[in-house]
């Protein structure tokens, strides 16, 4: 009798220990979640106060307030790291981009001069800097290379498609589109890149004048071209 009571408090035991199991599961998935999310913070800050370079695992992991080992429990290589923490960068740019797009409240105006202006806010914003530090270390870090690429890959086609979204006149050539698109956010970003070297502000407004032309010449050949069809 004794051996099946034994029995019994051994069942419900395990019982318990299976009960408890998925919650002790959440539990460690929370806490790598935090502990990922302490990480990618403190890389992307790092990423723009000191640049790639000068990012190195040690640093991130003193800002983020975890061991190394921490960091090395979750991603096999500092390029693994980084890969995600410019899949947060993207997701960072554009939900900030639509958030400030959605809440703005300035009188439509002119709807080009409008979007070309924010193209130009947000690659001059401070998360495109980290942005800039992962695409320009990728240029001799093979490893990061091969990672980054999907995800620059993702930022354009974003970009395409926001740019449809807001102006869905323009779908009629996709390749002159895509080629406008990328030229402008090129045009900005290196603008960006170099804004510590290059602080003539004429010249920016320039460079933001011509950008806006570009959309509407761009429109207005579409139209001709729609009307000489008809």
């Amino acid at each position: 009798m004794e051996t099946s009571h034994a029995a019994g408090g051994d069942s419900v035991l395990a019982a318990g220990r299976q009960e408890d199991e998925p919650g002790r599961r959440r539990t460690q998935e929370a806490r790598r979640s935090a502990t990922i999310a302490k990480l990618t913070d403190a890389a992307i800050e790092a990423l723009v106060e000191l640049g790639y370079a000068k990012a190195s695992t040690n640093e991130i992991c003193r800002r983020a307030g975890v061991s190394q080992g921490a960091l090395f429990r979750h991603f096999a290589s500092r390029g693994d790291f980084m890969a995600q923490v410019a899949d947060e960068v993207l997701s960072r740019l554009v939900d900030n981009v639509e958030s400030r797009y959605s809440r703005d409240e300035q009188p439509p105006g002119d709807p080009i001069e409008r979007a070309v202006r924010f193209t130009r806010e947000a690659c001059h914003s401070r998360i495109a800097k980290a942005w800039y530090e992962l695409v320009m270390a990728s240029r001799t870090d093979e490893g990061l290379q091969d990672k980054m690429s999907a995800v620059f890959r993702q930022s354009r086609q974003w970009i395409r498609e926001a740019v449809l979204e807001v102006f869905p006149d323009m779908s009629d050539a996709p390749q002159r589109l895509q080629a406008l698109v990328d030229a402008v956010v090129m045009i900005f970003e290196m603008e960006s890149i170099t804004a510590h070297l290059d602080r003539d502000e004429a010249a920016a407004e320039r460079r933001l004048a011509f950008a806006i032309r570009c959309y509407r010449q761009f429109l207005i050949d579409q139209e001709a071209g729609s009307t000489g069809k008809r």
